[in-house]
């Protein structure tokens, strides 16, 4: 995609073919449907808050480890 890990910083270059992770499409859906509000500056992974602002709406189920949720596809 157009950003670093972070969620936040854009890339110099414009990566279309790329794999996009769980993560990075979950922080993309979130911040169609809310911009910037689950954003979060607090030292923890950049789409945790997204994760829960899904899963509190019912958009998005349970998932079974965070540790699966960077993964590429």
């Amino acid at each position: 995609m157009g950003y670093h890990a972070d969620g936040k910083t854009k890339k110099k270059n414009f990566e279309p073919n790329k794999p996009v992770s769980k993560a990075q499409f979950v922080t993309l859906l979130s911040r169609l449907l809310w911009g910037t509000t689950f954003d979060n500056d607090n030292g923890s992974s950049y789409w945790t808050e997204h994760v829960k602002g899904l899963k509190t709406a019912k958009i998005l189920g349970s998932s079974t480890g965070s540790a699966k949720t960077n993964q590429k596809r």
